[in-house]
């Protein structure tokens, strides 16, 4: 039989105090001989308070929720942190920041041998006082990051998951082998931390995801499959009470795969998605760990410009920018207004002065208007980059297999002059023969 008896402490603490004094010092001594330990209990800092009703709401927890007033360390010297990627260039300025923030115990991991740059960093990070274990293993492989984990002391606190490859071609030049060079250390790899990871207690689980997931970017459809995994699996691991942030970065200015690209950094910017700064993308990163979303995307853009840069304009985007405020083509009025015999000249420099942007050019004379352009180093997605340009200044959706058809800058003209803005009615263009 079980019964069951309310009582007022309060009453019986005025009416027996020796009886309260007895129990306090009968507790105490099974404090003082740890027989009695505290009981469970999570603390949340004062700026997290959203997070720990949230926690608490999920009814997953064990004990107590505590809020405190207290700012808690976000990262702590007594807890190990694991950086996939960590010797790349962004991984070394998160484990640099992650040093001057407090951390002393910190695993990179990578596929490759530090190079001398890394090892001298490494070693000025270990001179601080910090504990840098450098771990060589495929995320992807589910064997290799056992093995690391096992490894890993004190106790793995937080993961950042920042490793990752591109291999960017156009959809019909895209293979399953490019498929899964780019999948495997983004999908595979966040799969296999998840899984070694969801008996712990990690206080943060963050995934360096992209942006190209969102709003995309030519010639990286599998590099926007992989990050899409990463924000999927930041809901399901939310869902399941687990910590997860997924980050969509845009490209960071000096640091990371765009910045090691040729002229991907210039190319971006001229479709008005400026590099993030490193002091800047580390600050955001720091308010990112405090807040803990889900998703969240980090982009320094100029939605105007990047509108102005893309052929269509979707429904995704068209509470950003007003339609009346996109810039509408101006060239077609300059034709119009010029004298004929003038047009084709205008028109020319027009296309040439884009090309040579899109080549990384800082002189548009550079680009030969009667060479191929795939003979002066375009690649495709230079060529589609150039028609959605050349798309957007005229205000006309222009064919995918532009530069296939009229692989000159004077044959482009001549299309564009004659076929597609029909500005030839006056007089017949001649085409000279080169």
């Amino acid at each position: 039989d079980i019964s069951y008896f309310s009582f007022d402490l309060g009453e019986v603490s005025r009416q027996t105090p020796e009886l309260i004094s007895s129990m306090f010092k009968e507790l105490s001594k099974g404090f003082e001989d740890r027989s009695l330990k505290p009981m469970e209990h999570k603390v949340f800092s004062i700026r997290e308070s959203a997070s720990a009703f949230r926690y608490m709401a999920q009814a997953k927890h064990i004990g107590k929720i505590v809020i405190s007033t207290q700012d808690i360390p976000l990262i702590r010297a007594d807890a190990a942190y694991l950086i996939t990627g960590g010797m790349g260039a962004l991984g070394l300025k998160v484990a640099e920041w992650m040093v001057d923030e407090g951390a002393r115990n910190l695993v990179l991991m990578g596929r490759k041998s530090p190079s001398d740059e890394t090892a001298r960093i490494i070693e000025q990070l270990s001179d601080s006082g910090a504990q840098i274990t450098v771990a060589n293993g495929d995320v992807s492989s589910e064997s290799d990051m056992k093995a690391i984990f096992e490894k890993i002391q004190p106790s793995l606190k937080g993961i950042i998951h920042a490793a990752g490859v591109l291999d960017d071609a156009m959809i019909p030049d895209q293979t399953p082998e490019r498929f899964e060079q780019v999948m495997m250390p983004k999908v595979a790899g966040a799969w296999n931390l998840h899984q070694l990871t969801e008996d712990k207690d990690l206080d943060f689980f963050v995934m360096f995801s992209s942006a190209a997931s969102i709003i995309g970017n030519s010639g990286q459809s599998n590099y926007a499959a992989a990050n899409a995994f990463l924000d999927a699996l930041a809901h399901f691991r939310h869902n399941k009470g687990l910590p997860a942030t997924s980050i969509n970065w845009g490209h960071w200015a000096d640091i990371g795969m765009a910045a090691s690209q040729r002229n991907r950094g210039s190319r971006l910017e001229g479709q008005g998605i400026r590099g993030i700064k490193t002091e800047n993308g580390l600050a955001i990163l720091k308010k990112i760990l405090y807040e803990k979303p889900v998703q969240i995307c980090v982009l320094d853009i100029d939605w105007q410009t990047y509108l102005s840069s893309i052929p269509v304009q979707t429904a995704f985007f068209s509470q950003l920018v007003r339609t009346e405020e996109i810039r509408q083509p101006e060239i077609i009025d300059k034709l119009r207004q010029t004298a004929i015999e003038q047009r084709s000249g205008i028109l020319l420099e027009v296309i040439r002065e884009f090309a040579g942007k899109v080549m990384g050019y800082e002189a548009s004379l550079q680009v030969n208007v009667r060479e191929p352009l795939m003979d002066q180093g375009f690649d495709s997605l230079m060529a589609v980059e150039l028609r959605n340009r050349l798309s957007q200044i005229i205000g006309k959706t222009l064919p995918v297999s532009l530069l296939f058809d009229y692989p000159t800058l004077e044959k482009i003209r001549d299309f564009i002059l004659i076929e597609v803005l029909d500005m030839n009615e006056d007089r017949q263009i001649k085409v000279e023969e080169k």
